[in-house]
């Protein structure tokens, strides 16, 4: 009954067909090979373990290479029903996106090579609807692997071709340093790509005098990552209308002793960057409308003050977050020294509110950021501390509201489901815990008090 009413949405049977096929080709392609282990919640530094695919099943592995052409096939095809469609996106969200993680590492390189195709097609073309899992792809899938001492050569390698790719467009590029580094509650994407080759680079000094295979291999890291640097200054280059230099920069070679495997990688997922822009100059053929006039000005002078207008909004939104970052970390300092000074000032810089929910919500979101200590001090005060010696409200920092916060702090947690010695590590991975046995006590009953309900 649940799902008749749900595809009765659609416009058509072809639609509720559409969105099944699809569904139903993301779960194929999602499914974990025999022999393989692949586990999303595994700390990042473990999920790059190489595995043995001598076991692999080939029909299995066959069915997920199609299943990933089939896909590639879908977007090729689509029309504005399927870009657009809010169903469809969600099934790109829930059902793709949890595909393309699990096989964007795989060591079987024809999945690797057709998830990474899958993944610049969404960069291009679904960004708009997808910008808290680009960033989870970036920052937590392939910088992990070039940071991972787990992660194989050619994993490093693959991923260095990726960032190339993406960095090969100037629009997209400028895109990815708007969306991420210059918003406040987004990490700083760009910076932490260009972090990420630079330390890859600089390892070339501490191998250059060495031998061997291993040595080998990270001198022809650091050579792509010097690409990879050299094709986003050409990017920027080319956004700012500026001369680049003598020669064709599009294919940047830095390095020209690359073995046969490595040069057929390279020109794949230049193909992948190809069939990108390819989809993406086919959606917006489709979308625009015949005889409707161009919005760019023709006017010059219009131009550029538009363009000095943007740039300007730009820069402060990029100062905003740089000063806001800077605050926090004075704010984190003045928190391991003084608790109350501390939350003082992230009240005044208005980090947060004097408001025992929002002050709770706060110390999980931060718990990696703040001082354990001071947090598990916080959460272990006594019930007729005054936070605010006027205040009479327990919520607003009257007597109790540390004990409000402890409250809300517990209730935030989704324990459903969970075995008890997961929640409790789960729990206490935020703070840590006082001396005193009274405050622990405060402590566990509570979250007794939670994991009981849920469960």
């Amino acid at each position: 009954g649940n799902d008749e009413s749900a595809f009765s949405d659609f416009a058509s049977q072809f639609h509720t067909d559409g969105y099944l096929l699809f569904r139903a080709l993301c779960k194929l392609s999602a499914k974990t090979l025999p022999g393989e282990e692949s586990d999303l919640s595994k700390e990042p530094s473990k999920m790059f373990l190489s595995f043995s695919s001598a076991t692999v099943d080939p029909l299995a592995l066959n069915s997920k290479i199609l299943s990933l052409e089939m896909i590639l096939g879908i977007f090729e095809h689509c029309g504005n029903a399927f870009r657009n469609g809010e169903k469809f996106i969600y099934a790109v969200q829930h059902y793709l996106c949890v595909s393309l993680l699990k096989n964007c590492m795989s060591t079987h390189t024809n999945v690797a090579h057709l998830s990474l195709k899958v993944f610049l097609v969404l960069v291009y073309n679904f960004k708009a609807h997808l910008k808290a899992e680009i960033e989870v792809f970036v920052a937590n899938i392939f910088l992990k692997v070039l940071e991972s001492p787990n992660s194989s050569y050619d994993q490093k390698v693959l991923v260095l071709e990726t960032l190339k790719a993406l960095s090969s467009d100037p629009h997209l590029l400028t895109q990815i340093f708007l969306n991420y580094d210059c918003d406040l509650d987004s990490e700083n994407l760009y910076k932490k790509i260009i972090g990420n080759l630079t330390r890859l680079i600089g390892n070339i000094i501490t191998t250059k005098f060495s031998s061997g295979k291993a040595a080998s291999q990270e001198i022809q890291l650091s050579n792509t990552g010097l690409e990879v640097l050299v094709v986003i200054l050409s990017s920027f280059l080319k956004a700012l209308d500026l001369p680049i230099g003598d020669g064709d920069t599009d294919d940047v070679e830095i390095y020209s002793g690359l073995n046969k495997e490595e040069q057929k990688r390279r020109s794949k997922l230049q193909l992948d960057m190809e069939f990108g822009k390819a989809v993406k100059m086919k959606m917006h053929e489709e979308s625009e409308v015949p005889g409707t006039p161009s919005t760019i000005p023709d006017d010059n002078s219009a131009t550029n003050s538009v363009e000095k207008d943007i740039a300007a909004q730009v820069a402060n939104a990029f100062d905003r977050k740089q000063m806001k970052q800077q605050n926090f970390e004075i704010g984190s300092v003045k928190f391991r020294l003084s608790l109350k000074e501390g939350i003082n000032f992230f009240v005044s810089e208005y980090f947060v509110e004097l408001d025992a929910k929002s002050l709770a919500h706060f110390f999980l979101n931060h718990k990696d950021s703040l001082d354990k200590t001071q947090i598990g001090e916080a959460l272990g005060k006594e019930p007729e501390y005054k936070f605010v010696k006027t205040e009479e409200d327990s919520e607003k920092g009257g007597e109790g509201f540390f004990v409000r916060v402890l409250h809300h702090y517990v209730e935030a947690f989704e324990f459903g489901g969970l075995q008890l010695d997961e929640a409790i590590r789960l729990y206490l991975g935020g703070f840590r815990l006082p001396g005193e046995a009274q405050k622990i006590d405060r402590f566990m009953e509570k979250f007794a008090e939670c994991y009981t309900r849920q469960n």
